[in-house]
Protein backbone atom coordinates (compact mmCIF):
# COMPACT_ATOMS: atom_id res chain seq x y z
CA UNK A 1 0.00 0.00 0.00
CA UNK A 2 1.40 3.40 -0.97
CA UNK A 3 -0.08 6.34 1.28
CA UNK A 4 0.92 9.27 -0.53
CA UNK A 5 -0.06 13.47 0.54
CA UNK A 6 1.67 16.18 1.87
CA UNK A 7 3.67 16.38 4.62
CA UNK A 8 1.52 16.47 8.13
CA UNK A 9 -1.35 14.78 6.20
CA UNK A 10 -1.46 12.15 8.85
CA UNK A 11 0.14 9.02 6.40
CA UNK A 12 2.36 7.52 9.59
CA UNK A 13 -0.49 8.23 11.80
CA UNK A 14 -2.78 6.33 9.44
CA UNK A 15 -0.17 3.62 9.26
CA UNK A 16 0.10 3.02 12.68
CA UNK A 17 -3.70 2.96 13.29
CA UNK A 18 -3.70 0.27 10.81
CA UNK A 19 -1.37 -1.69 12.52
CA UNK A 20 -2.98 -0.90 15.58
CA UNK A 21 -5.78 -2.37 14.10
CA UNK A 22 -4.50 -5.64 12.84
CA UNK A 23 -2.89 -6.01 16.29
CA UNK A 24 0.56 -6.26 14.30
CA UNK A 25 3.57 -5.17 15.10
CA UNK A 26 4.48 -1.82 13.58
CA UNK A 27 8.42 -1.66 12.11
CA UNK A 28 8.95 2.01 10.60
CA UNK A 29 12.32 2.30 8.08
CA UNK A 30 13.52 5.47 7.47
CA UNK A 31 15.63 6.51 4.30
CA UNK A 32 18.00 8.68 7.12
CA UNK A 33 18.18 5.66 9.12
CA UNK A 34 19.12 3.30 6.45
CA UNK A 35 21.02 5.07 3.75
CA UNK A 36 24.62 4.90 3.65
CA UNK A 37 27.75 6.15 1.65
CA UNK A 38 29.13 2.52 1.91
CA UNK A 39 28.87 0.20 -1.10
CA UNK A 40 26.43 -2.27 -0.33
CA UNK A 41 25.47 -1.05 3.33
CA UNK A 42 22.35 0.38 2.52
CA UNK A 43 21.19 -2.82 1.00
CA UNK A 44 22.07 -4.79 3.67
CA UNK A 45 20.45 -2.41 6.68
CA UNK A 46 16.76 -3.08 4.46
CA UNK A 47 17.19 -6.52 4.39
CA UNK A 48 17.99 -6.62 7.57
CA UNK A 49 15.18 -4.26 8.49
CA UNK A 50 12.68 -6.73 6.86
CA UNK A 51 14.48 -9.98 8.24
CA UNK A 52 13.38 -8.14 11.76
CA UNK A 53 10.49 -7.52 10.94
CA UNK A 54 9.85 -11.20 9.66
CA UNK A 55 10.97 -12.14 13.02
CA UNK A 56 7.66 -11.05 14.61
CA UNK A 57 5.12 -11.56 11.74
CA UNK A 58 2.74 -10.89 11.47
CA UNK A 59 3.95 -7.62 10.92
CA UNK A 60 3.71 -3.90 9.35
CA UNK A 61 6.48 -2.41 7.62
CA UNK A 62 6.35 1.18 6.92
CA UNK A 63 9.01 2.40 4.76
CA UNK A 64 8.89 6.48 5.25
CA UNK A 65 9.82 8.70 2.28
CA UNK A 66 10.04 5.77 -0.59
CA UNK A 67 10.76 8.19 -3.03
CA UNK A 68 13.85 8.70 -0.99
CA UNK A 69 14.39 4.93 -0.72
CA UNK A 70 13.42 4.28 -3.85
CA UNK A 71 13.75 7.06 -6.06
CA UNK A 72 13.14 6.34 -10.23
CA UNK A 73 16.85 5.13 -11.28
CA UNK A 74 16.34 7.61 -14.39
CA UNK A 75 16.70 10.31 -11.83
CA UNK A 76 20.40 11.88 -11.27
CA UNK A 77 20.15 11.89 -7.76
CA UNK A 78 18.44 8.60 -7.46
CA UNK A 79 19.88 5.36 -4.84
CA UNK A 80 22.00 2.90 -6.76
CA UNK A 81 20.43 0.18 -8.92
CA UNK A 82 21.19 -2.35 -6.39
CA UNK A 83 19.32 -0.65 -3.90
CA UNK A 84 16.03 -0.35 -5.61
CA UNK A 85 16.50 -3.98 -6.96
CA UNK A 86 16.70 -4.74 -3.18
CA UNK A 87 14.16 -2.95 -2.51
CA UNK A 88 11.87 -4.62 -4.99
CA UNK A 89 13.02 -8.13 -4.51
CA UNK A 90 11.93 -7.28 -0.60
CA UNK A 91 8.41 -5.94 -0.98
CA UNK A 92 7.55 -9.02 -3.41
CA UNK A 93 8.85 -11.63 -0.90
CA UNK A 94 6.81 -9.11 1.70
CA UNK A 95 3.72 -11.64 1.90
CA UNK A 96 5.11 -14.89 1.97
CA UNK A 97 6.69 -13.62 4.87
CA UNK A 98 3.21 -12.54 6.82
CA UNK A 99 4.75 -8.69 6.24
CA UNK A 100 1.93 -5.76 5.25
CA UNK A 101 4.15 -3.44 3.51
CA UNK A 102 3.07 0.24 3.97
CA UNK A 103 4.93 3.07 2.26
CA UNK A 104 4.52 6.22 2.28
CA UNK A 105 6.10 9.45 -0.26
CA UNK A 106 4.86 12.98 -0.67
CA UNK A 107 6.11 12.73 -4.17
CA UNK A 108 4.60 9.44 -5.73
CA UNK A 109 5.56 10.21 -9.13
CA UNK A 110 9.19 10.35 -7.90
CA UNK A 111 9.26 6.32 -7.13
CA UNK A 112 11.11 4.46 -9.87
CA UNK A 113 8.02 2.85 -11.98
CA UNK A 114 8.82 -0.93 -10.92
CA UNK A 115 7.88 -0.42 -7.47
CA UNK A 116 4.45 0.96 -8.88
CA UNK A 117 3.89 -2.34 -10.75
CA UNK A 118 1.02 -4.78 -9.68
CA UNK A 119 2.09 -7.27 -7.11
CA UNK A 120 4.23 -4.41 -5.51
CA UNK A 121 3.10 -0.50 -4.73
CA UNK A 122 0.13 -1.01 -6.91
CA UNK A 123 -2.90 -0.10 -4.46
CA UNK A 124 -2.13 4.06 -3.69
CA UNK A 125 -4.31 5.85 -1.25
CA UNK A 126 -4.04 9.57 -1.68
CA UNK A 127 -4.24 11.83 1.45
CA UNK A 128 -4.94 14.99 2.22
CA UNK A 129 -5.11 17.28 5.64
CA UNK A 130 -8.85 16.11 7.52
CA UNK A 131 -11.63 17.97 7.29
CA UNK A 132 -13.47 18.21 10.55
CA UNK A 133 -15.23 15.04 10.77
CA UNK A 134 -11.47 13.28 9.91
CA UNK A 135 -10.23 15.68 12.78
CA UNK A 136 -12.65 14.37 15.33
CA UNK A 137 -12.18 10.85 14.75
CA UNK A 138 -8.25 11.43 15.19
CA UNK A 139 -9.02 13.01 18.44
CA UNK A 140 -10.92 10.43 19.88
CA UNK A 141 -8.35 7.69 18.25
CA UNK A 142 -5.94 9.69 20.47
CA UNK A 143 -7.77 10.33 23.49
CA UNK A 144 -8.27 6.67 23.66
CA UNK A 145 -5.28 6.45 25.50
CA UNK A 146 -5.45 8.88 27.59
CA UNK A 147 -7.66 9.67 30.67
CA UNK A 148 -10.23 11.93 29.76
CA UNK A 149 -13.84 13.09 30.26
CA UNK A 150 -16.56 11.20 29.02
CA UNK A 151 -18.58 14.31 27.83
CA UNK A 152 -15.63 15.73 26.30
CA UNK A 153 -16.37 17.93 23.06
CA UNK A 154 -14.42 16.72 20.73
CA UNK A 155 -16.13 18.59 17.80
CA UNK A 156 -15.48 21.96 18.93
CA UNK A 157 -11.64 21.07 18.92
CA UNK A 158 -12.04 19.18 15.57
CA UNK A 159 -13.45 22.48 14.04
CA UNK A 160 -10.82 24.46 14.73
CA UNK A 161 -7.87 22.17 13.64
CA UNK A 162 -9.87 20.94 10.26
CA UNK A 163 -7.91 21.20 7.38
CA UNK A 164 -4.87 21.48 9.34
CA UNK A 165 -1.63 18.72 9.71
CA UNK A 166 -2.42 16.16 11.91
CA UNK A 167 0.59 16.24 14.08
CA UNK A 168 -1.47 19.88 15.38
CA UNK A 169 -4.06 17.34 16.69
CA UNK A 170 -1.69 15.10 18.14
CA UNK A 171 -0.03 18.41 19.82
CA UNK A 172 -3.35 19.57 21.01
CA UNK A 173 -4.22 15.82 22.73
CA UNK A 174 -0.53 16.08 24.37
CA UNK A 175 -0.42 19.46 25.74
CA UNK A 176 -4.03 19.09 26.91
CA UNK A 177 -2.74 15.90 29.06
CA UNK A 178 0.09 18.00 30.16
CA UNK A 179 -2.46 21.10 31.36
CA UNK A 180 -4.19 18.25 33.34
CA UNK A 181 -1.76 16.81 34.79
CA UNK A 182 0.24 20.58 35.74
CA UNK A 183 -3.63 21.13 37.24
CA UNK A 184 -3.99 18.24 39.05
CA UNK A 185 -6.49 16.73 37.36
CA UNK A 186 -7.36 12.96 37.25
CA UNK A 187 -8.43 13.48 33.14
CA UNK A 188 -8.30 15.82 30.16
CA UNK A 189 -11.71 17.87 30.48
CA UNK A 190 -13.31 21.19 27.65
CA UNK A 191 -11.55 23.56 29.74
CA UNK A 192 -7.71 21.78 29.19
CA UNK A 193 -8.63 20.78 25.49
CA UNK A 194 -9.74 24.20 24.61
CA UNK A 195 -6.85 25.60 26.25
CA UNK A 196 -4.56 23.70 24.61
CA UNK A 197 -6.36 24.45 20.68
CA UNK A 198 -6.39 28.24 21.79
CA UNK A 199 -2.07 27.76 22.45
CA UNK A 200 -1.76 26.58 19.48
CA UNK A 201 -4.20 28.63 17.04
Amino acid sequence: VLLAGPPGCGKSFAAGRIAAFLGWPLHEVQASGVGSMWLHETSRRMAEAFDDAAAEAPAVVLLEELDALGRSRSDGNAPTAEEVNTLLRLVEAAPARNLLVIGTTNRPDAIDPALRRRGRFDLVETMDFPDEAGVADTLRALLQDRPHAPSLDVQRAARSLARRPVSDAVWVVNEAARLAVRGGHEMIDDLMLARAVQALT
